[in-house]
């Protein structure tokens, strides 16, 4: 397989996704970080438990789900609480991030890759499980707001990735149909999403492990342009 280059992703493609968390973002240890100071607070137990890997690509209420089959939660915390203190845990630690720490937390290449997609004026989306004031944090604490079209946060629709949903949203949106956009994923439950919807999928694996599926992949967006 050939990985495409930005002349070939702007000649073949109307439309340009990306997931944040992983993808544009080593987000996952300040999503961990957030999440073990929620458990903490909420008397959850996650002894034994790596919340870095494993709930990679989960969702807040996904993440909530597991704990609590695991018996884990106790009755006085609920879904709503502890997405809500996670959130809040989250969106602190990204208000003390510096300009410097915001670059070295992104992909390589990335905001260089989206402006050069928005000078050929290719429709730039983002799709992500986290919730929009997470989504608004992050672009506006890494500049990268202003680069993108239109935005899929969870919530948008009523099932979350590895549901189609999210990506078929963003399709619908600009009227598009699966073969007119190309998708950027790091999480098997990202990508199955994108897949799923019928997109093309390139696999990001800047912060994640490199797996066999049959997929292009980068480990930084310098590559493509």
């Amino acid at each position: 397989m050939s990985l495409p280059s930005l002349q070939d992703i702007t000649r073949q493609y109307k439309a340009v996704f990306f997931d944040l968390d992983g993808t544009l973002f080593n987000s996952e240890p300040l999503h961990a970080k957030a999440l073990v100071k929620a458990a903490n607070t909420l008397d959850i137990d996650i002894s034994g438990i790596d919340p870095l890997h494993d709930f990679l690509g989960l969702p807040d209420p996904g993440v909530y789900r597991q704990l609590d089959k695991l018996a884990r939660v106790p009755e006085t915390a609920s879904q709503e609480a502890f997405i809500a203190a996670k959130n809040a845990n989250y969106l602190a630690d990204c208000r003390e991030l510096s300009e410097h720490e915001w670059i070295e937390f992104m992909t390589p290449g990335a905001r260089e890759f989206l402006i050069e997609l928005k000078k050929q004026d290719i429709l730039v989306g983002l799709v992500t499980a986290s919730e929009h004031e997470i989504v608004k944090a992050m672009l506006k604490g890494s500049g990268l707001n202003l680069l993108f079209d239109h935005i899929v946060a969870r919530g948008v629709c009523f099932r979350s990735k590895p549901s189609p949903g999210p990506y078929m949203a963003a399709l619908r949106h600009w009227k598009l149909k699966s073969h007119e956009a190309i998708v950027f994923e790091d999480s098997p439950t990202g990508k199955k999403s994108a897949q799923l919807a019928g997109c093309k999928v390139i696999a990001v694996t800047c912060f994640t492990e490199p797996t066999n599926e049959n997929l292009d992949s980068i480990d930084n967006f310098f590559r493509l342009i």
